[in-house]
């Protein structure tokens, strides 16, 4: 990312008078605006309104591909198990490319886990059926209902 208040010195001394910042606001990062946050004021008065702030975690995880799951599947990711080509064939695939991550979520949205891809999605169908398709990365659980 570009820093700022880096870049504002830098101008300075560019222009022979030197420069610096006397404030900045982030206004967003990545999917969450500023508008969405609730200030720490807040918090400490009204530490009960926390949970009405909480985002779902997939917000965060927008970005990545989002593929859905069924539950036994998603239920066996949490317990170590590691997506085949077979497995990605059943499934509903998004496009992705190798090495890139996605997020493995069950049919109503819950994030599991974050994978990262072994293969290119258009070399599924070419690739042998025992081969690793995804890599899990980190587990995220199963949501309490499931």
């Amino acid at each position: 990312g570009t820093y700022v208040r880096v870049l504002a010195q830098d101008i300075g001394e560019a222009l022979g008078c030197g420069a610096h910042l006397t404030a900045l606001c982030r206004l967003q990062a990545g999917p969450f605006k500023l508008a969405d946050a609730i200030a720490m004021e807040t918090l400490v008065k009204e530490p009960q309104s926390a949970r009405a702030h909480l985002l779902p975690l997939a917000r965060a995880l927008d970005a990545l591909p989002l593929v859905a799951l069924p539950s036994d599947t998603a239920h066996r990711i949490t317990l170590g198990y590691q997506l085949s080509v077979a497995d990605l064939r059943s499934l509903d695939l998004p496009e992705f490319a190798l090495d890139q991550a996605l997020a493995l979520a069950l049919d109503d949205g819950h994030v599991v886990a974050i994978a990262r891809a072994q293969l290119a999605r258009a070399d599924v169908s070419l690739a042998r059926r025992d081969r690793l398709g995804f890599k899990t990365e980190r587990v995220l659980g199963l949501a309490a209902s499931a």
